[in-house]
């Protein structure tokens, strides 16, 4: 079993966003524990997502349909539970590993993104990955529950923004072996993580009872590699440039620079009247953007008029 135990990637701010929703999923955990089996049934049936409620049988064209509605048509509660679902834990075991896991992934989408954005895209690849599964996976009357499909697409978005991160990792056969400790790329473990997914996926497939969404999580890493830019703080892209322009690549010695640099734009972004943590305004765009190739040509252009003005060509 290959574990990731932690990353070497630092952020600047505080992941108020990534606790909340670690608090969140433990608070409804802790309640369902005081629920006795019936009311916990009840419950779980009431918030989780059930697929089967929506297609129930339906081939080709039916069954997409029903599953796209169970997502996102607001006149039903499937889009409701879609959501709900995501803070709801089947046992100790479930919840504490998808936690783990947030907690490793999920503090530096959240720094890229921004607090408002992360959220968004948690809720959003959280419902992508139910639509999946409900698109793909069997056509089981069971609720799907627990927050790996937007945990999914954190990692899928992790991919994105940090490929070459290093991480932790531990690899563990069995109680009667050591295990074994090193460290790997960001991107080589994620890979490895979905390719598991993916197998996992297609050796079980026509098991109607297969009791963990692989579809789920491998819709949601998807759905969290497609999206992970179009949620990016633009702030982000200002800080890189501003990195390359310095000469700052984030190696040791180098990270209170580009630390001070990314203080620097969050500032301007403030007195340029925006918040600066989770949306970045005009002004300090104008200051911090690359010139386009056209307003490059049209200032060498200028400058060529210029020079053969003073020398009189």
């Amino acid at each position: 079993m290959l574990i990731p135990l932690s990353d070497e990637n630092d952020d600047y701010d505080v992941p108020l966003i990534n606790r909340a929703i670690i608090i969140i999923c433990f608070a409804v955990f802790f309640y369902e524990l005081y629920l006795d089996e019936h009311a916990l049934d009840d419950f779980v049936r009431a918030f989780g997502f059930n697929a089967h409620e929506y297609i129930n049988g339906a081939k080709g064209w039916a069954k997409f349909k029903g599953a796209l509605q169970a997502t996102f048509d607001v006149t039903r509660t499937g889009w409701i539970t879609a959501v709900t679902s995501q803070f709801i834990h089947a046992d100790a075991g479930h919840i504490a590993g998808n936690m783990f896991f947030l907690w490793i992934f999920g503090d530096n989408v959240e720094h890229v993104m921004g607090r408002l954005r992360y959220v968004a895209f948690f809720i959003m690849t959280g419902m992508l990955a139910a639509f999946s599964q409900a698109f793909i996976g069997m056509d089981a009357d069971i609720s799907c529950i627990g927050a790996s499909g937007a945990i999914s697409g954190v990692m899928g978005a992790y991919l994105v923004f940090y490929p070459r991160a290093m991480i932790n990792m531990c690899f563990f056969w069995s109680w009667m072996f050591e295990p074994k400790y090193f460290r790997m790329k960001a991107w080589m473990y994620l890979v490895f993580f979905v390719a598991t997914q993916v197998g996992t996926g297609l050796l079980t497939w026509g098991s109607k009872y297969f009791m963990v969404a692989v579809w789920a999580h491998i819709g949601g890493f998807l759905f969290g590699v497609l999206l992970a830019r179009l949620f990016k703080d633009p702030s982000m892209l200002f800080k890189e440039e501003g990195e390359k322009m310095l000469g700052l690549d984030g190696k040791e010695g180098h990270m209170r620079a580009v630390e001070e640099y990314h203080e620097y734009v969050m500032a301007i972004g403030r007195r340029a009247g925006f918040d600066g943590g989770t949306s970045f305004g005009p002004a300090a765009h104008k200051i911090h953007r690359r010139p386009s190739l056209k307003e490059m040509r049209k200032k060498g252009n200028a400058e060529r008029a210029e020079t053969k003005k003073k020398r009189g060509w």
